[in-house]
């Protein structure tokens, strides 16, 4: 007892050294790491939880807000190296359809800390229902189909479409289409299209979901019967120059279509359609030309009357060989002589035929450079030199030959 009345005596003594030391510890604290404000501006991101599923966020609305906090200098040094540690949520549980407004919850994981504003301070949710509603597909022509054809009714396996979406949209939408285009099209064919929602004035409905967005088409095309499709047969006469060929002639376009005032005429019309003769005499080059066409009685050409003939002309290329050609000697020092054993060479030239036909030993001049020779005994390269340059030196024999000069 003694013992307890001696604690208790000292008790307030106690209490008052604690009081004391917690004191001089927080002055400590503050005095070396100082509290601070600092605001967070546009560096949180708020995030949603609890929407309802049939429910859907719409209208424009602030993700994210400032946060201006009151802690110390050592704190504010955690939070700008991560500012994963402030977060931000608006709890949207238990809501309905509607416009609420909400105060966002801030958690900050780190302490000490103390929020002092948020900025804005609450932010306003549009809250719409969820819809689907389900529409047939309005399948509509684009571009411009083929003289002399016409479309058949589109098949597609698949004729409606789900849109989803915020209810004040989806009751916006009126029709969904599809654009088939025409364009250039002669034959059946298969067509991949996009789906758009539309409301009634043909605009598109943006901010919905459709299912499916795309589908196949197919797309019957038949050819009236008064129209036919033929290849263009391009008729020529005379020759072209000799030692010249052809490398190939070809019409642009290279089918036209007919018309027939009479659809029998039209279908007993051969495949082909001729053109009016091409002038080939003495061409020696490639050249292009316009051809009408030879047309038979009670038939017309649809759209352009005329076509484009390109005709490709090449050179017959050969090879010969020049025989016992002299060497002739140039810039021999004066005072000397000089012996050239051989003394005949023989070349091979290729080119043009109609050019090597003019080809001689006379024609081809074979040199050998004796330029700042003294004397003695050498071995030189001839040099064939030829005026034509469309002929080519494919090779000399021998390609070298002994020179010896004396005095």
């Amino acid at each position: 007892m003694k013992h307890w009345n001696n604690l208790l005596r000292f008790m307030p003594t106690f209490i008052i050294s604690l009081l004391l030391a917690m004191i001089v510890w927080v002055v400590a604290v503050t005095t070396t790491d100082p509290n601070t404000e600092v605001t967070y501006t546009n560096s949180i991101t708020v995030k949603l939880l609890g929407l309802d599923p049939q429910l859907v966020q719409t209208g424009a609305v602030t993700d994210k807000i400032s946060v201006t906090i009151n802690a110390p200098e050592s704190v504010h040094q955690r939070l700008a190296n991560d500012p994963s540690l402030i977060q931000a949520v608006v709890n949207l549980s238990g809501l309905g359809a509607g416009t609420h407004e909400l105060e966002p919850v801030i958690s900050i994981y780190t302490s000490p800390t103390k929020v002092t504003r948020v900025t804005p301070e609450t932010l306003t949710y549009h809250l719409e229902n969820l819809i689907t509603r389900n529409f047939d597909i309005e399948l509509r022509q684009s571009g411009i189909l083929s003289i002399g054809y016409e479309v058949q009714p589109f098949k597609s396996e698949v004729t409606s479409v789900q849109v989803t979406g915020p209810e004040s949209l989806v009751t916006r939408v009126s029709r969904v289409v599809g654009q088939v285009s025409m364009t250039n099209l002669v034959a059946n064919t298969n067509q991949i299209i996009e789906l758009d929602p539309l409301d009634s004035r043909g605009v598109e409905v943006a901010g919905v979901n459709l299912n499916p967005i795309r589908i196949a088409v197919d797309v019957p095309i038949r050819q009236l019967a008064n129209y036919r499709n033929v290849v263009v047969n391009i008729v020529t006469t005379g020759q072209i120059a000799r030692g010249y060929f052809l490398t190939g002639i070809t019409a642009n376009p290279p089918s036209i279509t007919i018309y027939g005032t009479d659809p029998e005429i039209a279908q007993n019309m051969p495949e082909y359609i001729e053109t009016m003769p091409v002038d080939l005499t003495g061409k020696n080059e490639p050249f292009e030309t316009k051809a009408s066409f030879n047309i038979p009685e009670g038939i017309d050409i649809v759209g352009n009357q005329e076509t484009t003939i390109s005709v490709g002309i090449a050179a017959r290329m050969d090879t010969i060989q020049v025989l016992d050609v002299p060497i002739q000697a140039v810039n021999l020092p004066t005072g000397l002589k000089y012996a050239i054993t051989p003394s005949l060479v023989d070349i091979y030239v290729s080119g043009p035929m109609i050019l090597l036909e003019r080809i001689s030993s006379g024609s081809v001049k074979v040199t050998v450079d004796l330029a700042g020779l003294t004397p003695g005994t050498y071995m030189r390269q001839p040099i064939v030199t030829i005026d034509d340059p469309n002929v080519r030196v494919d090779s000399i024999t021998p390609a070298s030959v002994e020179v010896r000069i004396t005095r």
